[in-house]
């Protein structure tokens, strides 16, 4: 049973964090849009423009999004029978589905604009 209680706090600390990450990526684009200037150095290179930079930021960002929402689900579903598994469960069991939803909505959206 106190397996079960840690997993399901490793559950609900990591749904917190994908939340906390995703308001985040949102702030970062936010102010990548508005005060990037349109070429930006990433590294020694040749400067980059700011668009791509963003992408990379965001792409990298939600990988690591899903990856530790999956993993609040997985300790979620483990730790089901607990209070904080429980809450954790629902949360990503509520925000993995809307974000990648909204992801695959707006690549179809993206595709069929171009």
């Amino acid at each position: 049973m106190r397996n079960n209680a840690s997993r399901g706090k490793i559950s609900l600390w990591c749904s917190c964090i994908g939340i906390v990450l995703l308001v985040g990526l949102a702030v970062l684009l936010l102010v990548d849009i508005l005060y990037l200037e349109p070429y930006t150095r990433m590294g020694t290179g040749p400067p980059t423009p700011a668009t791509k930079a963003a992408g990379v930021t965001l792409a990298i960002g939600g990988v690591l999004f899903v990856v530790i929402e999956l993993v609040a689900f997985g300790c979620g579903i483990v730790a089901r029978r607990t209070a904080a598994g429980k809450a954790g469960l629902v949360i990503s069991g509520v925000l993995l589905p809307l974000v990648l939803g909204l992801v695959g909505f707006t690549f179809h959206i993206v595709k069929w604009s171009w």
